[in-house]
């Protein structure tokens, strides 16, 4: 059982409740003795070189920004904040660089630096930033944040604590991340074994004749995809139909499910391309990660996209379509078939795709393989739901310790 300190006062902070009788409530700005800003530091910095950057995303980055003012570098006892999204404390190690929408802040040596990371965390969870869009917390926001104060032996005592339970939930939650991996492997194998064999393992198989395709059920046809596929370029008069996206991870979606609000919006969309229900649509610049799907509604996608339909009609069931084409055979020989400068620069035009065969069954057969490995799948898909359910409630839970440890409900 959790033990109490002996006595209590009231907070004065409606969130926080009592608090033990020998702590102190402070606002922010009376508990550290410097602050600054970083440098605006551009994107094509990001993401490489030997420099560690923070941000206003959660984890920090590698950085080849060689500029920073050393006299801005991060040293001992100083905390990090962002002022832009969501508001996030850091604990950075020495030497660390950050970008102007970050405030380094340096706490004096009475603090212990862990325990502030710690109680800032829990207490910016209250904070209310400003922006319509884009929800922001300038200094006054973050000076104005209040958070309990015990004192220094406590600190170190609850440092010690939080340490040790959040390491031990840390451990459980990166096996049931790794559970979740496993799966998400899993799921990827079964498709495509699926798609590219069948369902009946033992069936009669031979050589299909390409390398790359390799051996399939005997009663299967290979085709080069002109024979199967023509490229349609109707184009919208209005630009009014539904837009939609394609993607290496949700295929083909219309624009309006995206959760990214960064993503550009023309003002115009007359003379994109349309396409119908069972249209497949590649994303010719990220084909090379198989960014493709079959359309399950007519609409209108970007005029750079390849959309092609199917010459005999109904000749592909579309889940069928679509996961043959996305699986990892096929999306590796889309990098080999792909023209460029470099890798991200990769595109696969019509007549590379034309160019290509396709392994396939009757018609039957793909219905036949969709319902089945979807039944499969789902028992998968339950399964992963299921370990993110446990992941959330440790997430819950390591929330709750700290915060009944930080404002004193519990005694360490």
């Amino acid at each position: 059982m959790m033990q109490r300190y002996e006595s209590y006062k009231p907070s004065g902070v409606y969130w926080m409740g009592n608090i033990p009788a020998d702590w102190e409530i402070k606002k922010f700005r009376y508990a550290y003795t410097k602050s600054n800003a970083g440098e605006v530091i551009d994107k094509s910095h990001w993401h490489f070189g030997n420099e560690l950057l923070f941000t206003c995303q959660k984890t920090p980055m590698q950085s080849g920004y060689s500029k920073f003012d050393d006299r801005r570098r991060t040293r001992s006892n100083d905390l990090l904040l962002t002022r832009n999204g969501t508001p996030y404390v850091h604990l950075p190690p020495d030497g660390a660089i950050y970008s102007n929408v970050v405030q380094r802040v340096h706490l004096p040596e009475s603090y212990n630096r862990k325990f502030v990371w710690y109680a800032l965390s829990n207490s910016c969870q209250h904070l209310s930033g400003y922006g319509d869009i884009i929800e922001s917390f300038n200094m006054s926001t973050w000076n104005n944040l209040v958070f309990p104060v015990p004192p220094r032996p406590t600190q170190d005592r609850i440092v010690a604590f939080l340490d040790q339970k959040s390491s031990e939930i840390d451990v459980t939650i990166a096996k049931k991340a790794q559970l979740i991996e496993l799966l998400d492997e899993q799921k990827t194998i079964l498709i495509n074994k699926a798609v590219r064999q069948g369902l009946n393992l033992d069936v009669q198989q031979h050589e299909s004749g390409i390398e790359w395709i390799g051996k399939i059920p005997s009663h299967w046809q290979v085709k080069r995809a002109k024979y199967l596929f023509r490229e349609i370029d109707e184009r919208s008069v209005s630009g009014e139909e539904e837009l939609l996206s394609v993607s290496h991870i949700t295929g083909v979606t219309p624009r309006s499910e995206k959760t990214n609000i960064y993503m550009f919006m023309a003002e115009d969309y007359s003379g994109s391309k349309l396409c119908r229900p069972n249209d497949l649509v590649f994303n010719i610049m990220w084909a090379w990660m198989g960014a493709l799907g079959v359309s399950d509604r007519a609409g209108i996608v970007s005029p750079s996209y390849g959309v092609y339909r199917q010459l005999k009609e109904g000749s592909f069931n579309g889940w069928y379509l679509e996961n043959l084409l996305r699986s990892t055979q096929y999306v590796a020989e889309y990098n080999k078939r792909s023209t460029g400068l470099h890798s991200s620069r990769l595109r696969l035009y019509s007549h590379m795709f034309f160019d290509m065969e396709l392994g396939f069954p009757p018609r039957e057969e793909q219905d036949e393989i969709e319902r089945e490995t979807k039944r499969q799948v789902s028992q998968i898909d339950a399964l992963t739901t299921s370990v993110r359910s446990e992941i959330e409630k440790l997430l819950e839970l390591r929330s709750s310790l700290v915060e009944s440890v930080v404002t004193g409900k519990i005694r360490v």
